[in-house]
């Protein structure tokens, strides 16, 4: 645990990993971020923040709007694959949006 006393990424990653392979196989068994924030005792936003990691990471966990969930065959992991290439080509529609107002120039700096 760090000095905050919450666990670390890694800690955190695991914990998430663990319980959705040991209870969320499948669509159908899928899980919402709040459910695993209030049983990991940490906030959705960081729940989410591990899931998308672990997704960057290879593992092949997917969602849906009834949550999170470890794909477990093809048909699911081509739904997956679907949902969040629609929620990237919305993302990149809005930041079009924001370059066609001009209030955007030239490349951005990452500020993190």
């Amino acid at each position: 645990m760090s000095r905050s006393g919450k666990k670390d990424s890694s800690a955190l990653k695991r914990d998430v990993a663990g319980l959705l392979y040991g209870w969320h196989l499948g669509k159908a068994r899928s899980v919402n971020a709040k459910r695993l924030a209030e049983q990991l005792n940490h906030s959705e936003v960081q729940i989410r923040a591990a899931i998308s990691e672990l997704v960057t990471e290879g593992q092949p966990i997917g969602s849906t709007a009834n949550g999170f969930f470890v794909i477990t065959n093809p048909g699911e992991a081509v739904e997956c694959y679907r949902h969040l290439e629609s929620r990237a080509k919305k993302i990149f529609k809005r930041l079009s949006g924001l370059r066609k107002g001009d209030y955007v120039r030239g490349p951005v700096e990452d500020k993190t």
